[in-house]
């Protein structure tokens, strides 16, 4: 480096696709993408850490042919050994770390709790040590290549651990008592730092409150973990937040939670999960649990909005001819029962039965039902309800004497507000917006309600919104 010559190549881990080649050769056969992705991830392609990973699952038996020449993990799942750190793996960071000061080991089992990525103010905050051993600490460590600097915006210096297995290693050697007092540290320190970002930390918060048999603290993770959630969903990362609340539920089974807030955690998950591709799951699992917790409350709003979601994505994925089970007819009946007159669980019920009845060649009922769930949903003002209403009359009142009020209601969509209204309720009504106006021959108006949709579906990546926009794309290209 003391040459004119010189310049610096910065080594960066393999990419998926070497890594695959790289596990390939090794294993002598065909690997399946899953397990590659997993090795990846735990290794962030590391040849070296690759290596180690891929003798270890050879040697624990748990590489095993499958898929006729591809190679997988058997039955072992992919979470539970990207979550291990192989013994030879381990013994190759214990060395390097052990090259370390005790001092700088102190310090960077403080930031193993805090995380891989480590804010210095809050490290040395929760360390409370002087300037000048924290200075000396994070040189050694940064010299040795444990952790590195990363960008900060001016004032604000941020570390993190060169890989995450540094950060895991020296995480575990911490005992249990001293790494649940160190979490509580670090989750008061971020409130106290950021009080008024605190939306912006939900993650870390909720993360680092879990870490307690306290009451209280459990309730803070939950608290954060909601917060962290509606976040994530907001900016339509639907399975983010999913993960969130899931975390939630797990809180939730070490204390007293009152059935009431366990319903809505589920009803909340349920929700998330419907947008995050799982709706099978939700209508299995989660509506039928959180309608027999409102059963068990008395709740008549909480049971209609837990029949109300299955029926949704019974719908959203099946479509029509999903409405002509027994199974949505079952939870269709179930939301009407319990939906109080005037509630807004009363419109949606009675949306649902509008394309219930229809679609069972009762179709002047099916119509009749649509026409007072808008009637209630207008009243109401409820953005989802008022939409989802709309989109059941604008479907099902095709018939000449309602044409007028049809191409009304459209007009009325076309220029009304879309917030509070989800991705697959907003791009199924638009659908039925530009299926109007071109029966009117309206095309100009129809392309650019759908040209908003096609937006609205490449934004949120939600399958509803992009299926509803491939159709309106096929009846343009066959125009």
């Amino acid at each position: 480096s003391r040459t004119s010559s010189f310049s610096r190549v910065l080594i960066r881990g393999l990419a998926v696709d070497e890594v695959q080649r790289m596990v390939e050769a090794a294993a002598g056969q065909e690997v399946q993408s899953g397990l590659t992705v997993a090795v990846g991830h735990q290794t962030e392609g590391n040849p070296l850490f690759v290596q180690v990973v891929l003798r270890y699952l050879v040697e624990e038996g748990l590489l095993v042919r499958q898929e006729g020449s591809r190679a997988g993990l058997g039955d072992a799942s992919v979470e539970g050994v990207a979550g291990r750190i192989p013994e030879g793996l381990r013994n190759v960071i214990g060395k390097r770390l052990s090259r370390l000061s005790q001092k700088c080991n102190r310090l960077l089992a403080v930031a193993s709790v805090i995380g891989r990525e480590f804010p210095l103010a809050l490290l040395q905050s929760v360390a409370q040590v002087s300037d000048e051993e924290l200075d000396a600490s994070l040189e050694e460590a940064q010299s040795a290549v444990v952790i590195e600097e990363r960008s900060s915006i001016v004032g604000i210096v941020n570390y993190s651990f060169a890989h995450a297995f540094f950060r895991q290693t020296m995480y575990e050697e911490i005992i249990a008592p001293r790494r649940l007092r160190l979490h509580q540290q670090v989750a008061r320190t971020i409130e106290q730092q950021y009080q008024a970002r605190l939306e912006e930390h939900a993650v870390e918060l909720a993360e680092h409150f879990s870490h307690s048999s306290d009451p209280s603290d459990l309730a803070k993770a939950v608290e954060y973990g909601e917060m962290a959630a509606r976040r994530a969903t907001a900016v339509y990362a639907y399975w983010e937040g999913a993960g969130h609340l899931e975390r939630c539920c797990k809180y939730r089974k070490c204390w007293t939670l009152t059935t009431g807030r366990r319903c809505d955690l589920l009803l909340a998950l349920g929700n998330a999960l419907g947008l995050s591709r799982e709706p099978r799951r939700v209508i299995d699992v989660v509506a039928p649990e959180a309608l027999s917790q409102a059963e068990d409350l008395g709740d008549s709003t909480r049971a209609s909005r837990a029949c109300g979601l299955a029926v949704t994505l019974i719908y959203r994925t099946g479509g029509t001819e999903a409405l002509r089970t027994s199974e949505a007819a079952q939870w269709v009946e179930r939301a009407d029962r319990y939906a109080k007159p005037g509630t807004v669980e009363r419109a949606v019920a009675d949306a649902f039965l509008a394309l219930l009845r229809f679609y069972n060649d009762r179709s002047e009922e099916g119509v009749a039902h649509a026409g007072k769930a808008l009637e209630l949903a207008r009243r109401l003002d409820d953005p989802e309800a008022f939409w989802q209403a709309a989109h059941a009359w604008l479907f099902l009142a095709k018939a000449p004497q309602h044409g007028e009020e049809v191409l009304g209601l459209a007009d009325e969509l076309a220029i009304r507000p879309r917030t509070g209204v989800s991705a697959p309720r907003l791009t199924s009504t638009m659908c039925e917006i530009g299926s109007t106006f071109l029966a009117w021959g309206q095309r100009g108006r129809a392309e650019e309600v759908w040209r908003e949709m096609d937006e609205v579906a490449q934004r949120t990546g939600n399958p509803t919104a992009l299926l509803f926009s491939m159709l309106a794309n096929a009846i343009f290209a066959s125009l």
